[in-house]
């Protein structure tokens, strides 16, 4: 179908002879033999009609192209747009992990710090209650109670008695220390629950933080591929972009040669119309020459008659009425007269017509007869 430029540049260029034809004005096409120029321009004619089809059948395949290009680019921006959409919103969660994380990790640092001082103070702990023995405690005050049980029922000498005394003093001095040391241990258990609950904590914020990874990592991994799609995709709708924009180039191309096409065939129907009416007037002004010669000899014909009978025929005076060339009052004034006086009249008159009025009374009917 490409051919069809070279043969479409081909129908519009004219020769120079016939350009000048097309361009000329009526006056000036009259001087000229215009046979030859109306069989090419027929011809020219015919075969702008035959381009203009061809033309419109490829433009409407290229704009059938046009179409299914378009609505290929069109399905497949609106996938991109689509996929876009999808991108942002992978994106924006994306960002919300990445805070969520960030959080969870600085509580998880806050937690460990608190851990760490926890710790810290256990081992402290640990140290000043080393010794400690809860039965220890239990037996001390059992021995306590059952001295001052002693002391307090039965009747001792001086010195058991003050022996006893001290020993009771004594151990209770001791189990006020451990006493003092039970209330650390106490501090310890609490301090060790708490360092408990911290590291469960600490598992917990572990455990979500490595789902919101998961969770980033699954976004990136879809962020990478969707981006890649959508990549592939734009690169898929550009080509059928540039396709629609080149085949729009090409349509607005032939549009422009239909256009040029019209408007030869424009011209050239004008000028064939120009040239027939040339052509008709010609022929008109030929038959009229032609006639004018005809009623000359025919007038000279009835004169020699009307001279040599001395009257003049039905069928001769039907001619000069028909052609008119007896005045409506002569033809009332016949009517009077006699065979002869009649022919005389009429004579007379047809001396009148070939004289010097003649000319323009036979002109006159022959464009009338040439008209009818």
């Amino acid at each position: 179908m490409e051919n069809i430029e070279e043969h479409i540049r081909t129908v519009l260029n004219l020769p120079q002879d016939i350009q000048e034809i097309m361009d000329a004005t009526l006056e000036e096409l009259i001087e000229k033999d215009l046979t030859p120029f109306q069989k090419i321009l027929d011809q020219k004619f015919q075969e702008i009609e035959t381009a203009i089809k061809q033309l419109i059948e490829y433009r409407r395949d290229l704009i059938s192209k046009f179409k299914d290009e378009k609505s290929k680019r069109d399905q497949l921006n609106e996938q991109v747009k689509k996929i876009s959409a999808a991108i942002k919103k992978l994106r924006d969660r994306l960002s919300e992990i990445r805070q969520l994380i960030q959080e969870k990790r600085d509580e998880a640092q806050q937690t460990k710090t608190k851990l760490g001082e926890l710790e810290s103070q256990i081992n402290e702990l640990k140290k000043e209650f080393r010794g400690y023995n809860r039965k220890r405690v239990e037996r001390l005050e059992s021995e306590i109670q059952r001295l001052e049980w002693i002391l307090q029922t039965q009747t001792l000498p001086d010195p058991i008695e003050k022996r006893l005394t001290q020993r009771v003093m004594r151990l209770d001095k001791i189990k006020k220390e451990l006493k003092e040391k039970e209330e650390k241990w106490k501090e310890l258990i609490r301090m060790r629950r708490e360092a408990e609950r911290e590291r469960l904590n600490l598992s917990a914020i572990r455990k979500s933080l490595a789902i919101y990874i998961e969770e980033r990592n699954e976004i990136r991994e879809k962020l990478e591929t969707l981006t890649k799609e959508k990549n592939e995709k734009k690169a898929q709708a550009d080509a059928y972009h540039n396709e629609v924009i080149r085949l729009k180039e090409k349509i607005d191309e032939r549009n422009e040669m239909l256009n040029q096409l019209r408007e030869l065939k424009r011209k050239i129907r004008q000028t064939l119309r120009k040239i027939r009416r040339i052509e008709e007037e010609k022929e008109d002004i030929k038959k009229k020459e032609e006639l004018k010669k005809l009623i000359k000899i025919r007038i000279d014909q009835i004169k020699e008659k009307i001279i040599a009978l001395g009257k003049i025929d039905y069928e001769d005076l039907s001619f000069l009425v028909d052609y008119g060339l007896l005045t409506d009052n002569l033809l009332e004034n016949l009517l009077n007269l006699d065979e002869e006086k009649r022919a005389e009249a009429v004579l007379e008159e047809l001396e009148k017509i070939t004289g010097g009025n003649a000319e323009k009374e036979i002109d006159k009917n022959a464009e009338e007869e040439t008209a009818s």
